[in-house]
């Protein structure tokens, strides 16, 4: 279950109550379920490098809930399995056979359902990793003297289907654990349970669960983000308070009114001792010099 070509058992739910007990779901994913729902890019991958196995003579290739795997002769040749996003061939290889070619792989030598088939390489979304694992493919039917041929046996990848669809089409298991009594519910019993869940009228109720809580959290949010503009209001009146003696200093220090000085300089006004000096009227006197 280390390893990610046989591990089938993901997609854990959260614990739920179900009877006054506290339950878990794990699903078992198919091989076929992980296709169905893998990327464009990883069908595309997996069409073009199973149909070019399929073209080597007396090639079978067989399937199982885990993996697919291609013989000839009873002699296990690759196996292959993916996830949404990468195709995994684990190859009939040893690493000394491809050491000359540099690829990047892993050794899964030391688990025991890849003994014969050690040399695990992934074809992601890079072109250039599916030339090197149709090369490893070649490199595979060479070392065990197996002929190509021109037969193309054409392979169409399924159409997308949801969670709930690939469970009630048998293509996800699903397993549920009692977490109080420690044990796993047989299949119909999980399959029921799982349905309960998710029927019409407890998915509503959970749907309005959630909503609430939602809701509840938006409202304790909104709450304090109240109380603490309050808080910055007081603090900021508070400060207003504290800060006008202070700040009206400068209007007192407007002494540039007294500084009006200029305008008590208008002496000018009090210089008009010109016109006191009309005194000409006074030295009339020529017309008292009429006595001859």
């Amino acid at each position: 279950m280390n390893d990610k070509i046989i591990s089938t058992f993901e997609d854990e739910s959260e614990v739920l109550m179900y009877q006054g007990h506290r339950v878990k779901f794990n699903f078992s994913r198919s091989v076929w379920a992980r296709l169905i729902q893998a990327s464009d890019v990883t069908k595309a991958n997996y069409k073009e490098i199973r149909e070019y196995i399929s073209s080597f003579e007396n090639v079978k290739i067989r399937e199982s809930w885990n993996q697919i795997t291609v013989v000839q002769s009873k002699r296990t040749l690759i196996k292959m399995n993916l996830t949404k996003n990468d195709v995994y061939l684990c190859l009939a290889l040893t690493p000394a056979q491809i050491a000359k070619l540099n690829y990047e792989y892993e050794d899964v030598s030391k688990v025991k359902a890849f003994e014969a088939t050690p040399v695990k390489f992934r074809i992601n979304e890079n072109p250039e990793s599916l030339k090197k694992a149709i090369k490893l493919v070649n490199v595979v039917m060479s070392r065990f003297k197996v002929s190509k041929t021109d037969r193309v046996n054409e392979v169409e990848p399924p159409e997308y289907q949801t969670h709930d669809e690939l469970i009630n089409n048998g293509k996800i298991k699903v397993y549920v654990r009692d977490l109080d009594e420690n044990k796993i519910y047989s299949d119909q019993e999980s399959l029921n349970i799982y349905r309960y869940f998710m029927s019409e009228a407890e998915r509503t109720r959970m749907d309005n669960e959630r909503l609430a809580a939602e809701e509840a959290e938006r409202q304790r949010i909104a709450e304090e983000e109240r109380l603490a503009a309050e808080e910055a209001a007081r603090l900021a009146a508070e400060a207003e308070e504290e800060e006008p003696a202070k700040t009206e200093e400068p209007a007192e220090s407007e002494e540039p009114a007294e500084t009006e000085e200029p305008t008590e300089t208008e002496e000018p006004a009090e210089t008009e001792e010109p016109a006191e000096t009309e005194e000409p009227a006074e030295t009339e006197e020529p017309t008292e010099t009429e006595e001859p």
